[in-house]
């Protein structure tokens, strides 16, 4: 065992975002690897466009935003859009922490989310920008 007094504790360094690389995957569409906030960002979308029951491994994963379909757009749907978004996210997308979302319809079945995150691998929030279109 080594003496303690030799050991050297080194000074950790805060996480940036920098340190996101860890996480690579594939472009869904490109085939190009991707990384960071580019890889949450396809993450969260497939979260949000996968409808519970679609994986066969997995029956629980995805998001019922689909339920939201042919509802009437008011304060209700509303809160059912953020509450679904947010549920889906904190429970399936462990890098981030949500802490906002908000919703614009630029035109009829087309959503646009910002999402105010907090990366557990970097201390300041993100602002990443989804649109589900149908």
């Amino acid at each position: 065992m080594p003496d303690a007094a030799l050991i050297e504790i080194l000074p950790r360094r805060a996480p940036t975002i920098d340190s996101l690389s860890r996480w690579i995957g594939l472009h869904r569409a490109a085939g190009r690897r991707i990384a960071g906030l580019d890889h949450i960002r396809q993450s969260i979308l497939d979260i949000l466009t996968t409808y519970p029951g679609e994986r066969i491994m997995r029956p629980e994963y995805g998001c019922r935003l689909r339920d939201l379909i042919d509802r009437p757009v008011n304060a209700q749907w509303l809160a059912d859009l953020y509450c679904e978004v947010a549920v889906a996210i904190q429970r399936w997308e462990p890098r981030v922490i949500v802490q906002r979302v908000t919703a614009q319809m630029p035109r009829p079945g087309h959503v646009t989310l910002d999402l105010t995150l907090r990366l557990k691998a970097a201390p300041q929030p993100q602002t990443i920008r989804v649109e589900i279109t149908p």
